[in-house]
């Protein structure tokens, strides 16, 4: 699982919002990225004590006092809402000492003064040290942004929320940072409405509110959409993560989400709310543009660039900021060729070269954490200078990034099945997977539905199921306990039956009369195979489950507590006690030699019917005078009538028409047949057992 932490943009005008109120607030599942222990670190100033409870973050203002000046020891880009939500108090001084540079052309915070101004106030700015004094307006105010900014959207919020008059700002910038920032102010009794053109703020309208303010901030939308076009990038077509990426807000990734599922990339709810996983299908070329939400997130443009290097023939424009593609010279040192004009890429795949051991720069929070994630996908040592920009707004990042590309684990979509029966027929699973550790179990726990198959010997597939098939490769015999009378073993459940026959015989414990049945220790368990009077029930002593241990499985005559589906399990391993014999290797060798002259066919079941109390299937079906039949490609053998062989492309409805023929025709002549093969279909009870 992949843990989407906090909206960076949200999360720290929220913070510098509680100096408002005198109150206390608690903000939960809040991570210390580097952007907010700044911040916490400068409310401080303000006689403000935080504390973290568990993951909750508590924030406590009762006490608070404004300082004369205000020192900005780091760089946030987020420092400048103190003023709008300090100068409320009285005249202060907000000194920007190192590096949040209030002058540079692409990120200016003229709005912000402007705000100043348009409260009342007056303000200097000498050698980074910016002083407000003077006191509030008391007209109405309106004011049109020049273009949408969300900083100085949430600093007018924080600013003239307060005031007690009537404050409209147009053209807002209308991201979900603005409207969480709005959910958090109401909460503090402040007056806020707004619709898709204007904000309108009333100080004369603030009502009471409670001591204790609880808020759930927003989760990073950015965050999440990198997250996603890692997983994407790293997945193979037609798969689905067995992860699952986790608080995530779809309706805050506007046309991004769009965009994905136009390049080929989905997201699938899982059982958990707000958690999905990652499908990934055949990838296309994009064009896009960034722009003011709902448009792509200028934030995200840099993971888009990332993902166009394994697709080729993609074009990015960024319109909002003209030093955004500062990254681009870093991931041409991998070799890439991305040719940017005009704050237009042009983003190919091809490499022109292979470049190892350069040093790279973190640019910038979200460029950086692009070039983190291409860096660690090229599996070649590295070296980024300021690397520690990423921690401004990612929490955890690297364990994250190493969980994502280093997945071996794939679940498959619309998987085509039938190569996955003996017979080789059957259509579509909706998720089909192979399981080769007992741990990737835990892997699969949100989907519902699933079914377990082993060898494919005794089943076929209808035309669609809708859940997970799951093909298991668990496979390993452990010696228990080996006595003059018996041999004790463990094996698991995706193990051949031959071999657990062979390796009995060489500790001369005696299963010889199952040697050459097809299939998996799971399956015969679950269908309690036999022949020649030895069932697979007589040896086992106990069963371990994914949940659970069973001694007691409800064995009959080919069946088991799975087969009837009473439990709701899987078969991991199963423990068998044998008891110790003579002649085996001959019981075996003569076995081998009667099973290969009947059952020496591909593209078969095996015997499709159970033998009943007054039958064997074979003399039933022969009642039908089908024996030698070829129907609609499906052969009846000559030999062995209970034994169908699929001769040419034979389908699902062939099959199922035959055998429903067969029973129907015997039920006329008042005799009960029944199926030993099973069908893998969509059923309303889901029996999750071994085949």
């Amino acid at each position: 699982m992949i843990t989407i932490n906090k909206a960076k943009n949200s999360l720290l005008p929220i913070v510098c919002a509680t100096l408002l109120k005198k109150g206390k607030y608690i903000f939960n599942n809040v991570r210390m990225i580097d952007d907010l222990k700044i911040i916490l670190q400068l409310i401080i100033q303000f006689n403000v004590k935080y504390y973290f409870k568990k993951s909750n973050l508590i924030i406590d203002t009762t006490r608070i006092t404004i300082p004369n000046k205000l020192h900005y020891r780091e760089n946030t880009r987020a420092s400048y809402y103190l003023i709008g939500s300090t100068i409320h108090y009285n005249n202060c001084s907000f000194y920007f000492g190192n590096g949040c540079d209030i002058h540079h052309e692409s990120r200016k915070i003229n709005y912000h003064l402007d705000l100043i101004t348009l409260s009342g106030k007056e303000y200097t700015i000498i050698n980074g040290m910016l002083t407000v004094t003077g006191t509030f307006t008391n007209k109405n105010v309106y004011y049109r942004f020049q273009k949408p900014s969300v900083g100085a959207t949430i600093n007018a919020i924080l600013l003239f929320c307060k005031l007690k008059i009537s404050s409209i700002f147009d053209n807002y910038a209308k991201d979900p940072y603005i409207f969480d920032v709005i959910k958090f102010i109401r909460k503090l009794g402040f007056y806020v409405y707004y619709n898709e053109t204007y904000i309108v703020l009333n100080g004369n309208k603030t009502t009471n509110i409670n001591k204790v303010v609880y808020h759930n901030v927003i989760p990073d939308p950015i965050e999440t959409l990198s997250y996603i076009i890692l997983s994407a990038i790293t997945l193979p077509n037609n798969t689905i993560s067995w992860y699952t990426i986790k608080n995530v807000k779809i309706k805050n990734l506007g046309e991004s989400l769009n965009l994905l599922n136009e390049i080929g990339i989905t997201l699938v709810r899982s059982k958990k709310q707000g958690s999905f996983f990652i499908k990934k299908n055949v990838l296309k070329p994009f064009v896009i543009e960034t722009g003011y939400f709902p448009k792509v997130y200028t934030d995200a443009q840099p993971f888009f660039c990332i993902l166009a290097l394994f697709i080729g023939g993609c074009t990015i424009t960024e319109t909002i900021w003209d030093n955004r593609f500062n990254y681009i010279h870093e991931i041409n040192k991998l070799g890439y060729d991305i040719k940017l004009n005009n704050n237009v890429v042009q983003v190919s795949s091809v490499k022109k070269t292979n470049i190892e051991n350069y040093i790279f720069n973190c640019t910038d929070l979200r460029g950086g954490m692009a070039v983190y994630m291409l860096l660690k996908l090229s599996k070649k040592p590295f070296k980024m200078n300021n690397e520690h920009i990423i921690k401004r707004g990612y929490y955890n990042y690297k364990q994250n990034v190493k969980k994502i590309i280093n997945n071996n684990f794939f679940i498959y979509t619309n998987y085509r099945v039938k190569n996955h029966s003996n017979i080789k027929i059957g259509g579509k699973s909706k998720y089909f997977c192979e399981l080769n550790d007992v741990i990737e179990l835990k892997y699969l726990k949100y989907f519902d539905r699933f079914k377990v198959i082993g060898t494919g010997c005794n089943i076929y597939f209808d035309k669609y199921y809708p859940g997970m098939i799951i093909k298991n490769n668990l496979t390993g015999i452990t010696l228990i306990e080996d006595t003059t009378d018996y041999l004790k073993v463990k094996a698991m459940s995706g193990t051949l039956l031959m071999d657990l026959v062979t390796y009995c015989y060489n500790y001369s414990a005696d299963l010889s009369k199952l040697a050459g049945i097809p299939g998996t220790i799971g399956g015969a368990v679950y269908g309690n195979v036999g022949a020649y009077n030895m069932e697979i029930s007589n040896f086992v002593i106990e069963c371990e489950l994914f949940n659970n241990k069973l001694t007691d499985l409800d064995f009959e005559y080919r069946s088991s507590i799975f087969k009837k589906n009473k439990l709701n399990d899987i078969i991991i391993s199963v423990t068998f006690c044998v008891k110790k014999g003579i002649n085996i290797k001959e019981s075996i060798t003569n076995i081998l030699e009667i099973r290969n002259k009947k059952f020496n066919y591909s593209n078969t079941l095996g015997c499709i019917f159970k033998n009943n109390k007054d039958y064997y299937a074979w003399q039933m079906i022969d009642m039908l005078n089908l024996r030698g039949k070829i129907i609609n490609n499906i052969h009846i053998l000559e030999n062995h009538p209970n034994i169908f062989v699929n001769v040419g492309n034979a389908s699902v409805n062939d099959l199922k028409k035959l055998i429903n023929r067969i029973i129907n025709e015997l039920k006329d002549k008042k005799i009960i047949i029944e199926q030993e093969i099973e069908i893998i279909k969509d059923e309303r009870f889901f029996n999750n057992s071994v085949l």
